[in-house]
């Protein structure tokens, strides 16, 4: 019987391509058994999000066949599917475990194979390979004599499962039927399926198999990408552009950017058009970079020779942007003027930490087709490169789209706006259809994303989509870069900025006018209280405050930092982006208190909580600090943290830290430390590592100056029951001298019999409750997909009883969770139930069922 060892050993022969086409092909053999025939939910070990999940399964196998017959232009892919056939390559062993039906074909097809990559005389010596091109390999027949029976009953049961989400899956069954028979592989298709642009990913599963299903009609594309040049203020970013067009560049002679630029250049040998996107360097447009910083763009950072901080600090604050609002988007570095003064970058050092740096170079603009062309040429050369990978990307369209588009972007020209109504027009003339896959819903949510359309469902103007972009993008930056708002620190009434908008001759990159009617610019303010750029100012409707325009001066303050309360920061080790500060004061405008508002802080104040805050922030440290106090600081606190957490937590790979300061009445024998105590300085500590002290039982936290403090005291201090709650699954609770102490669990000797015989009384009512769901609620996804969590519920508190240990704990918190789903009404079940009295009336008694039970349970 083959081993993991002797499978490795002779893979270790072969190419390795072919070595990871034995891996995927082993892998496909055992997806099957994904699907349980004993459980009453196939895919019963997903607790929630089974679609995703699912889907994520199923597309690694296309992920790995592509890089196995691929070239390395497909950028990426590489390292995603080394993984794949990486963790695939101990699936045969697994499956012949675990399926004793077919163990034994399963070990036949796995040496036959091993044999055909390296083939193996009776001697034992590896001799010459019968396929050596791991596209042959992966092209045969998945199982190269006769299917096993027991394997295709079983693969059978799996496309039954799987067809029961109603999700689309039937494409991803039909590729997998394809490579079982062993059918040709359209490369340039599963090209197209393997690399999903962005904007399809975000949407739902549904969403993206329609996509996927729709990619043998769907064969065109927008043929634009995106890419934007970056850095600080007179770099040479525009300067950097004019080259590109062969323009002439004189030092000195090019004004600065002011917001945004956009040009459209066509790439050289090809039918693409890249959309070139010059930021403004100064700071306040470092707030607005949230809104088109995509991980579908080319970025191009552009650093200054002469500037006083030097390369490789300009190089990582841009970096840092990139990362955490695109990922790992690809980005060129070219130092400017170079000519001048000579750039030093510790370039190694920034691709060990950016590893999507695609090359550094300097050049200068103003020779670039002199003295500096080489190396000129060397960044366009690379640049067209890096443009064309990015085409791979585009979302693919069928005819009746285009031609839908052909209509809209004529009637751009002509106008900003589109009505719903008009936008149907369009699509029913271009024969879009209304309902169904890839309808209208999803043509207009595409273009959306795409940047094609915008489109702001929940605002006053929800009927009406801009139809150019730039009419926005344009009338946003003209605002915010006003002498009115300038001088007027950030306030502007709505007269103004009718008088603003009305008063610039504004042209977009195609040399269209754009215009601002009075009784369209309404539609600006909406979009920026909807960016969370501004807020109306308290008492005065009329007036809008934009707080990255705001003083940046502190004003006197009414908030005594002397008087006890709670002090919580979050240190951004690389990174504070310039949004974070403006968009939570947006968020809590309606607290501040007395009008202390300013560029980096704010002073809050919350009648319910009897409390007050003093939020600031510290751009050369790095950290933003909370400051509360008052009766309900607690509850504030975690309030306010929230909040920041919630716009933090949008941005890619941000390194975040929270610390919270330890007060002194929780050191422990405070008396020993005497008069010390006076002049000991304010310890912080890791929020995290506190509560990781916690949950492994310690009481006790010793500082990092080796002073003891009591942990229970510590977080009694800065949390409220329900976050402890929370952060320590229910391990903990705080009681009535906010200290914290840990909830025993009491073992009693008859709960193993109660717990079964409560058990069995709440699968009845579930059973019962699933048959009343069936009969009384009509057919819909949704009825499926809630009929699958009750399943899955049955199947919880089947476990309880049956399962190992880990099971048992998991089953539990599955049981908690979907009460604290119906209590909160979100849920599949929740949601199907909720207009139908009758069924929807026994929820309450379903979920203290489930409670008692929980109650009972001895684990």
């Amino acid at each position: 019987m083959l081993n993991q060892e002797e499978i490795e050993r002779r893979l270790s022969k072969t190419n390795p391509k072919v070595a990871a086409a034995f891996a995927v092909r082993a892998a496909m053999r055992v997806l099957p058994i994904l699907a349980s025939r004993e459980r009453i939910s196939p895919f019963w070990f997903w607790d929630e999000d089974m679609e995703k999940r699912l889907f994520a399964v199923m597309q690694s196998e296309r992920v790995a066949f592509l890089q196995c017959i691929s070239t390395d232009r497909i950028g990426g892919v590489a390292r995603a599917a080394a993984a794949a056939a990486t963790a695939t390559a101990t699936a045969p062993a697994y499956a012949a475990a675990s399926n004793r039906n077919y163990q034994t074909e399963l070990q036949e097809i796995l040496l036959q194979e091993l044999d055909l990559i390296t083939h193996k005389s009776a001697a034992g010596f590896l001799m010459k390979r019968k396929i050596v091109n791991a596209s042959e390999f992966l092209q045969k027949p998945l199982w190269l004599g006769e299917t096993p029976k027991n394997w295709q009953e079983d693969w059978q049961f799996f496309k039954q499962s799987v067809l029961s989400f109603d999700d689309g899956f039937s494409s991803f069954l039909d590729w997998f039927d394809d490579r079982i028979a062993g059918k040709p592989i359209d490369v340039e298709l599963l090209e197209k399926q393997v690399l999903i642009p962005e904007e399809i990913l975000s949407q739902d599963v549904a969403s993206i198999n329609a996509y996927l299903n729709s990619l043998t009609q769907a064969n065109k594309a927008l043929n634009r990408v995106r890419a934007i040049f970056m850095g600080h203020g007179t770099a040479g970013k525009t300067s950097l552009i004019r080259c590109l067009w062969h323009e002439k560049v004189v030092e000195g002679k090019e004004d600065m950017t002011t917001g945004i630029n956009i040009r459209e250049w066509p790439v050289p040998e090809s039918p693409v058009k890249v959309m070139l996107w010059d930021f403004g360097g100064q700071v306040i447009a470092h707030a607005t970079h949230q809104f088109f910083l995509r991980s579908g763009c080319l970025y191009v950072l552009v650093m200054d020779a002469r500037a006083e901080i030097n390369a490789t600090e300009q190089a990582q604050y841009w970096l840092e942007h990139v990362k955490a609002y695109a990922g790992s988007a690809p980005v060129m570095l070219v130092g400017n003027k170079v000519d001048l003064v000579r750039i030093n970058l510790d370039l190694a050092a920034l691709k060990d930490r950016y590893p999507n740096i695609v090359g550094f170079y300097p050049l200068s603009c103003t020779q670039y087709e002199t003295g500096y062309k080489s190396e000129f040429d060397s960044f366009q050369r690379d640049f067209i490169q890096c443009l064309k990978l990015l085409d791979l990307h585009q979302v693919q369209f069928l005819d009746e789209h285009f031609q839908a588009m052909d209509a809209l972007r004529a009637e751009s020209r002509q106008q900003a706006f589109l009505t719903q109504d008009d936008f149907n027009r369009f699509c029913a003339q271009a024969g879009v259809k209304e309902e169904g896959s890839l309808n209208r819903a999803w043509l207009l949510d595409t273009l959306d994303k795409l940047g094609v359309i915008i489109h702001f469902p929940d605002l006053p103007f929800h009927d009406a989509f801009v139809l150019n972009p730039r009419w926005l993008t344009y009338g946003v930056y003209t605002l915010l870069y006003s002498q009115e708002a300038k001088e007027n620190k950030g306030h502007l009434n709505k007269k103004q900025v009718i008088t603003i908008l009305q008063r610039e001759a504004i042209q977009d990159e195609q040399g269209f006018r754009l215009t601002y009617p009075a009784e369209k610019c309404g539609f600006i303010i909406d979009a920026m209280r909807s960016f969370k750029l501004c807020y109306d100012l308290k008492n005065d409707s009329d007036t809008l405050v934009i707080p990255d325009l705001l003083s940046a001066e502190r004003p006197p303050l009414d908030f005594d930092k002397s008087l006890a309360g709670i002090v919580f920061e979050f240190r951004f080790p690389h990174l504070l982006p310039r949004h974070v500060i403006p968009m939570f004061i947006v968020c809590r405008h309606a607290e501040i208190d007395a009008n202390q508002v300013w560029q980096t802080g704010v002073v809050l104040k919350n009648e319910t909580h009897l409390a007050r805050a003093l939020v600031t922030a510290n751009y050369s440290d790095r950290v933003i600090i909370l400051q509360v106090q008052g009766k309900g600081a607690r509850d504030y606190l975690h309030i306010l943290h929230d909040e920041i957490k919630q716009i933090v937590q949008k941005l890619r790979d941000l390194s975040c830290e929270e610390w919270v300061e330890l007060p002194q009445s929780a050191i422990i024998l405070e008396r020993e430390f005497g008069g010390l105590l006076r002049g000991f300085f304010q310890e912080k500590a890791d929020y995290r590592q506190l509560l990781g002290t916690l949950r492994a039982n310690q009481k006790v936290y010793i500082s990092s100056s080796g002073v003891q403090y009591d942990l229970f005291k510590v977080l009694g201090e800065i949390m409220t029951i329900d976050k402890l709650e929370k952060e320590t699954s229910g391990g903990f609770t705080i009681n009535g001298n906010n200290n914290v102490v840990k909830i025993e669990n009491a073992v009693v000797g008859s709960n193993h019999v109660n717990f079964q015989q409560v058990g069995r009384a709440l699968d009845d009512d579930l059973r019962k409750f699933i048959q009343q769901i069936k009969i009384e609620i009509d057919d819909n996804a949704d009825k499926a997909k809630a009929l699958r969590e009750l399943e899955l519920l049955r199947e919880h508190v089947a476990i309880v009883d049956s399962g190992n240990e880990a099971e048992k704990r998991d089953a539990k918190s599955g049981l908690k969770e979907f009460a604290d789903k119906i209590k909160n009404g979100i849920g599949y079940t929740a949601q199907v139930t909720k207009d139908i009295s009758t069924v929807s009336e026994k929820l309450p008694g379903l979920i203290e069922k489930i409670g008692s039970f929980i109650e009972v349970l001895p684990f």
